[in-house]
């Protein structure tokens, strides 16, 4: 018979058992995103367009094009990003100016971008009033036509005759607008 020598090893333990990891929460993507549409369009303003959207279905959410539009200069194939701008020029229109979120930094050079945007109200075309914040087609179609039913404007405060300009749409342009003797 053979005899079996005790190890100095202890036999092996068994492999601990798994630990249990916690399942994270399933992270919910978007079902929306929110952008500005402005420009030529028939309703400006912030639309909601399902998560993935792409340019063209931003500018249908806001009434489709107007007859002024100039598509060509847009990438209608881009997909959304959630606050972003979305400007619909009309054909001839400039490059409109940046717009930058209150927590960005002013871009060197914007001072100067901004002063160029000045604009005479008893000379400028609609087209270039389109350039001031919030001035769509209708309201620089409708700042000229008060002109040009008035007479020259005596000063900027006279915008607030033109429907659809209040005291705070007035602050927003006062720095981009003056008046020069009719």
């Amino acid at each position: 018979m053979l005899a079996v020598e005790p190890t100095s090893e202890p036999a092996a333990a068994p492999p601990p058992a798994p630990v249990p990891r916690p399942v994270p929460a399933t992270t919910s993507l978007p079902v929306a995103v929110v952008v500005h549409v402005s420009g030529a369009v028939v309703l400006p303003g912030v639309v909601e367009v399902a998560a993935g959207g792409r340019v063209f279905e931003a500018i249908d959410a806001a009434g489709g094009e107007t007859s002024e539009a100039d598509l060509d200069r847009l990438n209608l194939a881009a997909p959304l990003v959630d606050g972003e701008r979305i400007h619909v020029p009309v054909v001839g229109e400039a490059e409109p100016p940046q717009i930058l979120p209150p927590d960005r930094p002013t871009p060197v050079g914007a001072l100067q971008e901004e002063a160029a945007l000045e604009v005479d109200l008893n000379r400028a075309t609609a087209a270039e009033l389109e350039g001031l914040p919030g001035i769509g087609p209708a309201l620089a179609a409708a700042v000229v036509d008060l002109r040009d039913a008035r007479g020259p404007y005596a000063g900027v405060d006279e915008l607030l005759l033109v429907d659809g300009i209040g005291p705070s749409k007035l602050e927003a342009i006062r720095p981009f607008v003056w008046v020069s003797a009719g």
